[in-house]
């Protein structure tokens, strides 16, 4: 290739390369904002923990935070 042609070559190439990107990538598209529930319980004692814990896991809740006495969860609506 002549070397007065390479840079005319290269930008040509580039130009290409650009207007066919959006052809080659799929447009990403925004996520719906979800919206959750949360329920916070004191708890006094580990049964009172596990107890709890099973109850809210069997209703679809799913454990955040567990801290000091206190259990937090959440489910989206």
């Amino acid at each position: 290739m002549n070397r007065s042609k390479a840079p005319v070559v290269a930008l040509v190439s580039f130009v290409i390369g650009c207007m066919a990107a959006p052809l080659a990538v799929q447009r990403s598209t925004a996520q719906s904002t979800n919206t959750w529930q949360v329920h916070c319980e004191p708890v006094s004692s580990a049964a009172d923990m596990n107890e709890f814990g099973n109850t809210m896991g069997a209703a679809g809740w799913e454990l955040t935070t567990q801290s000091e006495g206190v259990m937090c969860f959440k489910r989206r609506m």
